[in-house]
């Protein structure tokens, strides 16, 4: 590069850069004011013995299994294809009084309550199938490690979460929990933060929190 890259720093970037290393020494402090070695050990043990753990047989016929699969499928495909074709009949609407009968607008309203009925059971007996289905295919030979992959957490997701509550419960280290309130008091002076919340009208925590 021929010309030589200059950055200017004023007394705004160096107060600025000051606040925000107490901000993060704060962070750091707090953090080391708890010690997640201990649960982590424990972690660790627990989880060697559930993995020396003896494991039971595959205890069901898979072909039945299989099959009850297969069936339920095929049964739910028919209940699925009746609640379209209820869907689809437009029974709710019913003409207005002067142009139909009265004994024919009750035949009407007879057939909507009678469809309505039927969608509502077809519905339920619905939703009965996928839980025999979903319970059915838990007993395969890798049905519950296909119900794990469809977990939203993962198992590392889950430890790292029963690590940090784990250690929150302990008694916080005092010099670091010290160390971190010296950092944050020094972010600002109690006058600078009176004057910056005069300026920005009573929001200074929420402009804080955009400007970093």
């Amino acid at each position: 590069m021929e010309t030589p890259l200059t950055i200017r720093f004023d007394a705004a970037d160096h107060d600025w850069l000051l606040a925000y290393t107490h901000l993060l020494s704060g962070f750091g402090n707090a953090f080391l004011a708890f010690d997640p070695t201990p649960v982590i050990q424990h972690l660790s043990h627990q989880q060697a013995l559930l993995a020396k753990a003896p494991k039971n047989e595959y205890a069901y016929d898979l072909e039945t299994i299989t099959a009850e699969i297969v069936d339920l499928k095929a049964l739910q495909y028919q209940i699925k294809a009746k609640i379209e074709a209820l869907s689809a009949a437009d029974l709710t609407v019913l003409p207005p009084l002067n142009d139909a009968p009265l004994l024919e607008r009750q035949r009407l309203a007879t057939e909507r309550d009678a469809s309505n009925s039927e969608l509502h059971e077809l519905r339920r007996s619905e939703r009965l199938l996928r839980a025999e289905i979903r319970s059915a295919e838990a007993k395969l030979p890798d049905g519950n490690q296909q119900r794990r992959r469809r977990d939203f957490l993962s198992q590392s997701t889950l430890d790292t979460f029963y690590i940090v509550i784990a250690a929150l419960r302990q008694h916080p280290d005092p010099d670091h929990v010290r160390a971190a309130q010296q950092d944050w008091r020094a972010m600002i002076t109690r006058q600078s933060w009176r004057s910056f919340n005069r300026l920005t009208r009573g929001n200074a925590g929420g402009f804080a929190l955009l400007l970093n």
